[in-house]
């Protein structure tokens, strides 16, 4: 009795033993199975939260990047309706596109939807030459946002603009009339290499030492409405927003030149054809193409309007002309750089005082124009701006240019021919400053 009372303890313990053991482990994987699933969803809503935070900052980028296509140029710029204010501007149109040109202010949107549900709101702030830009983006469930902001300012494409009318590279020989005004300054013409012409009605002008404000009229830096410069001579019958030039007197003609043309001037004369270029637009041609220009225009558009492609009233651009413009067809009577809403604007001015076009009803929108080959102008074309010619010159009728006008072209028996009018003018080459392409500004950009 007492073995079978034994073995019958023994027996049951073992079995509550085994009872509890497995009692603990089932706890234990309970407990682990528990835990995983925990760990498996606090993952999962990791990974759902960190997908929609990348959803919602690829939609701020988005935004970003159709900013940055609104506000360039060939766009239309950042200031559409040109009121000062880049609060009100409305970025797509009612189709999620970025809008192009003047917009109708009836169907624009601050905001896009795309494929994924994903939003983004674009905000705009600051000038037409400094733009601040703040994008959200928002995931298709609206629970993550993400924030990105960014200022965008212009690249300057003529940071080296002369300080005279008309440069060269090389020598330069002048067949025809050629009137050559710096009502600025005492220097009218620089080049690389000897300077002569043979018509007996070319001259320069200097700015007359007895004009009235002399010498604070060199540089045009007063403007006419500030007084006492109202009443002088330049600003008479001449809109508010002209600059006080100084009155001209005759320096130079065929048969006596004088010092204010600078011959065989050695930062030009020893300068290749890209030394010359950087020196005034501060990159390589090629660099220049890919970075700095608006508008690449074919020599058999040019007496086009801009709307067609051509330089017919082009306002407010960097241009690039793709080769040689021969006779025919040669540039007839357009206008650049002065933009006419209404109407072709005037077919001449003899005023540099009138620099502004605004007396003709034009709006005064500079252009810088290079011409990459010979140019034949046939009529009366009038430019606003730089213009910057890397061959011949070849004209019949009367070019006027008033900015600055310079020649790559090295020594040719005759490189200019005809009846070239310039006007120096380095108000109108600041205001180009503004014709960049926008580049975000270094340091700006963050996403908090």
């Amino acid at each position: 009795m007492t073995n079978q009372y034994s073995y019958t303890t023994s027996t049951s313990q073992r079995g509550t033993i085994a009872l509890l053991m497995s009692l603990i482990i089932l706890t234990l994987i309970t407990f682990v199975s528990l835990y995983t699933a925990k760990t498996v969803s606090v993952e999962q809503k990791i990974s759902g939260n960190e997908y929609r935070s990348r959803v919602a900052f690829e939609a701020a980028e988005a935004g970003m990047e159709a900013a940055m296509t609104y506000i360039s140029r060939s766009y239309g710029g950042p200031d559409r309706d040109a009121d000062g204010d880049l609060t009100n501007e409305k970025i797509f149109d009612s189709s999620g596109n970025v809008v192009v040109g003047i917009p109708t202010f009836t169907d624009e949107q601050d905001w896009r939807t795309y494929d994924n549900n994903s939003k983004t709101i674009v905000k705009l702030s600051g000038t037409s030459t400094s733009v601040n830009i703040t994008a959200l983006g928002i995931s298709g469930d609206g629970s993550a946002q993400r924030t990105i902001h960014k200022s965008a300012a212009v690249v300057d494409p003529l940071p080296g603009f002369p300080n005279v009318p008309f440069s060269a590279r090389g020598a330069v020989s002048v067949q025809g009339s050629a009137t050559i005004h710096n009502p600025e300054g005492n220097s009218t013409v620089r080049t690389g290499g000897v300077f002569g012409w043979t018509s007996a009605g070319a001259n320069t002008n200097l700015a007359d030492p007895s004009h009235d404000n002399y010498p604070e009229c060199l540089g045009g830096s007063n403007s006419c409405d500030i007084s006492p410069y109202s009443g002088l001579e330049g600003c008479n019958s001449a809109p508010d927003t002209n600059f006080v030039k100084c009155g001209t007197i005759q320096a130079s003609t065929a048969g006596n030149i004088n010092i204010d043309i600078d011959q065989n001037f050695l930062g030009f004369k020893n300068a290749t054809d890209e030394e010359f270029f950087i020196n005034m637009f501060g990159v390589s041609k090629e660099h220049f193409k890919k970075k700095r220009v608006d508008r690449f225009v074919n020599p058999a558009d040019v007496n086009e309007l801009y709307t067609d492609g051509g330089l017919n009233q082009a306002h407010g651009e960097v241009i690039w002309v793709t080769g040689d413009i021969p006779d025919p067809p040669g540039i007839g009577g357009i206008i650049a750089g002065c933009y006419y809403t209404s109407g072709s604007g005037p077919n001449s001015k003899d005023d540099a005082f009138d620099e502004n076009c605004e007396a003709a009803g034009g709006v005064l929108e500079p252009v810088i124009i290079i011409f990459d080959g010979d140019v034949s102008f046939k009529g009366n074309p009038i430019f606003f701006g730089m213009i910057y010619i890397t061959g011949n010159i070849t004209q019949v009728g009367n070019v006027e240019v008033q900015g600055a006008l310079a020649q790559e072209q090295g020594p040719a028996s005759v490189d200019v021919t005809g009846s070239l009018d310039i006007w120096y003018d380095s108000a109108i080459l600041e205001m180009t400053s503004g014709n960049g392409p926008f580049s975000t500004a270094s340091g700006t950009w963050k996403d908090f």
